[in-house]
């Protein structure tokens, strides 16, 4: 055997196994090196810490950043709106034509004629009698109380001619006065005069008093009775015992409710209350009819109205015994 080849042989072997270990310790050392570059500041040691217990080297966490993907939108196609098309609107119809209202100009108003004053007649201190004729021989109709008033018609010789309950009758032209048509006044306004029917009242019971007799005491029916004859004779323009429609005093005081055997009345025109007293207290006996009625003894109740048509007023009073 040939020694040199074999000798040949391991030196090669050993060159090659020489040459790797060289690379194997190279390599260490190279990591060493790094090692030791990239480490960080060192920690105190335990004697100068103080606690003996060398800290562990602290670890720097690098943040790491992840790339995400971006997530892109995609818009979710809508159902497509129908389209608003403009849709016809209704025309209303057209308002009826109004008729044209009248202008507010105020018209001018005919005024009526004045009414013609109407003549009447007004009677005497003594009064007067109704007859259907021109002559004491007609038939007595009814009686006017003095200073009573109607309306004048005419005149046939010595009698007048009045309007009497609607009818034409005659009164002794010589009792009465006719008022002429340029004299009259129209009545204005008929209605009742409470203070003046309370004052008439109290001028009655005076009377009564000054002779020794009993207050007479207030009825109202028998008021009531009073007044629709007050008011009945001012619209005829007429004083009389006598209503309109034939009543006599006994039916007029029934009407109001009013029972009684027996009743008086008595009726004046005036200018006051105080006037109707006058005249009524005026009379002397034996032709004292109103005065007698005042001062009656056998009457205890008493109604009384004062009724105005125009300047004229109209005093009734009634008296009665329930």
């Amino acid at each position: 055997m040939d020694r040199s080849l074999f000798s040949r042989q391991n030196w090669k072997r050993d060159g090659l196994m020489v040459l790797g270990w060289l690379l194997v310790v190279g390599l260490a050392v190279a990591l060493v090196w790094y090692s030791f570059r990239n480490e960080p500041a060192a920690s105190p040691s335990a004697d100068e810490s103080g606690d003996g217990v060398t800290p562990r080297p602290q670890l720097t966490a690098s943040p790491t950043y992840v790339l995400l993907p971006t997530a892109t939108l995609t818009p979710t196609p809508q159902p497509a709106l129908p389209s608003a098309t403009p849709q016809p609107t209704a025309i209303p119809p057209s308002p009826t034509p109004q008729p044209a209202l009248p202008s507010a100009t105020p018209q001018p108003t005919a005024i009526p004629p004045s009414p013609t004053p109407t003549p009447y007649i007004v009677a005497g201190a003594d009064g007067v009698n109704v007859r259907t004729g021109p002559g004491t021989t007609y038939e007595q109709l009814g009686y006017i109380d003095p200073e009573g008033q109607a309306e004048y018609v005419g005149a046939e010789g010595d009698w007048v001619q009045i309007r009497y309950n609607g009818e034409i009758a005659y009164v002794y032209g010589p009792l009465v006065t006719i008022v002429e048509a340029q004299q009259a006044e129209a009545p204005a306004q008929t209605g009742e005069i409470v203070a003046w029917t309370e004052e008439l009242s109290q001028l009655i019971n005076q009377q009564r008093a000054a002779q020794g007799l009993p207050a007479y005491t207030y009825n109202e029916q028998l008021k009531q009775a009073a007044l629709l004859h007050a008011l009945d004779c001012a619209e005829r323009g007429e004083l009389t015992h006598t209503g309109s429609d034939g009543s006599t005093l006994s039916m007029r005081v029934s009407r109001a409710g009013y029972s009684s055997a027996n009743v008086l009345e008595i009726t004046a025109t005036g200018p006051s209350p105080q006037s109707a007293m006058e005249w009524w207290m005026g009379e002397t006996s034996p032709d004292d009819p109103h005065r007698s009625h005042i001062l009656s003894a056998s009457m205890t109740e008493m109604g009384v109205a004062v009724v105005a048509a125009g300047s004229t007023y109209y005093f009734v009073a009634v008296f009665g015994q329930p």
